[in-house]
């Protein structure tokens, strides 16, 4: 999808359901990928290892909320 300017996660029976966002609105799923139950690994940096694979970085990290069951991200390319 072009222009994707947001990416929601949203934990469901132990995987993170993805869904991409462009600036229109129009929506697709993402790929899920399962949800680490590692102690030493919290979910805001599983979500944040996935965005980086998808190619973006989020414009603001929610660094007091690390085991949230979802998170929402604007977002820009890597490579801007």
């Amino acid at each position: 999808m072009e222009g994707v300017v947001r990416v929601d996660f949203k934990e469901e029976d132990q995987q993170w359901l993805v869904t991409l966002y462009n600036a229109n609105g129009d929506t697709r799923p993402g790929e899920p990928f399962p949800a680490s139950g590692h102690e030493n690994y919290t979910k805001l940096e599983q979500v944040l290892g996935r965005l980086t694979s998808l190619g973006y970085r989020p414009h603001r990290i929610p660094y007091n909320h690390i085991n949230r069951g979802w998170y929402i991200f604007d977002v820009s390319p890597l490579d801007e």
